[in-house]
């Protein structure tokens, strides 16, 4: 069942279908201290067609060496989103909804220093631009917090 705020209209959409594919993964470690604003990443960014519809998976691997903290969003991108569903799930198995593209979800484990998330997006598009994660501390604290090499992500066009 859903629960919280209006579900979004959708349109039907063939999910087998494959109107280009990009795949992209981190080759090395971005990483920061004592930052709690998310900053764009500096890989996982793609240029994204106006009025296209794109499912995009991926994992992303983080290391922290002090308090439990990371968040992240898809915000960083020139490109105007019109409708956005996904989810992430931590290795715990744990699933979240991600209500906005542009609000940040933090990520916050007990069995630190290194964690990965797995996330899914069903994303529509009114203009053309970038769309790109970004992602930051939680909470700012002298540590180094960071998004490692191998992170990747998954853009498949349907529509």
């Amino acid at each position: 069942a859903y629960a919280g705020t209006a579900k979004p209209a959708t349109t039907a959409i063939d999910a087998s279908a494959n109107l280009g594919t990009t795949s992209q993964a981190k080759p090395s470690d971005q990483t920061y201290s004592s930052q709690t604003t998310t900053q764009n990443d500096s890989d996982l960014n793609e240029t994204i067609v106006s009025g296209a519809t794109y499912l995009i998976t991926g994992s992303l691997y983080i290391t922290s060496n002090a308090t439990p903290d990371f968040k992240f969003d898809f915000g960083g991108g020139s490109a105007t989103i019109s409708a956005f569903r996904g989810w992430w799930r931590d290795t715990g198995g744990v699933g979240t909804e991600i209500a906005s593209a542009t609000t940040a979800q933090p990520f916050i484990s007990s069995s630190w220093p290194e964690r990965w998330l797995e996330f899914s997006l069903r994303v529509t598009f009114s203009s053309s631009g970038t769309f790109r994660l970004r992602h930051a501390q939680n909470t700012s604290n002298a540590a180094t917090t960071g998004l490692r090499a191998g992170s990747w992500w998954n853009l498949r066009r349907v529509l």
